[in-house]
């Protein structure tokens, strides 16, 4: 009771479920976003500007880049790739619901800190954190074939967290130090 079921439409659904040249949609999806963000990153204005701002937001007004309007204009993209994250999924579930995202913040932040993005700001690059999220999704489903539980899954993942950030304080340390 309380619940409400609407079909989707078998168009939305094939973006979620669906395949072509044998990889599914989903793959392909997050090849296009990882390669338009390379160019973005690597090749446009705006990506170094972002770039900076998150390196250091002061040093990068004081050359001139208009801080505030790169921030809102980084939330907006976010927000539009969330929301096609949130199509995508709801294609693939076949369902629409508020949690259905639900406990994946984990796996992004260890995707993007394994993937060699600083937890300082203005490094990273897009590629690694493909990669890592692949591996991620590679060592789960391994887990699950393993049969291992949902506990152990979530652990392991904090661990390679921990471990990659512990990694990361120490090579900026060591930087800094001059090791």
């Amino acid at each position: 009771y309380g619940s409400y079921h609407v079909r989707f439409p078998a168009n939305f659904v094939v973006l979620g479920q669906g395949k072509t040249l044998g990889v599914p949609n989903l793959v392909w999806g997050a090849a296009v976003v990882v390669i338009v963000g390379h160019f973005v990153l690597t090749r446009l204005e705006y990506g170094r500007y972002i770039l900076a701002i998150g390196g250091n937001p002061e040093a990068a007004r004081i050359a001139g880049i208009k801080v505030r309007r790169y921030i809102i204009i980084a939330f907006v993209v976010q927000a539009a790739l969330v929301a096609l994250a949130a199509f995508l999924l709801m294609g693939r579930m076949n369902s629409a619901h508020p949690t259905l995202g639900q406990g994946l913040e984990l796996h992004i932040i260890a995707g993007v800190i394994l993937g060699g993005s600083s937890l300082f700001g203005g490094v990273g690059r897009i590629w690694g954190m493909a990669i890592a999220m692949y591996l991620i999704a590679v060592l789960e489903n391994g887990l699950v074939l393993a049969g291992a539980s949902f506990f152990w899954q979530q652990i392991l993942l904090g661990l390679l967290l921990i471990i990659s950030v512990a990694i990361q304080v120490y090579r900026t340390r060591g930087n800094r130090t001059g090791l």
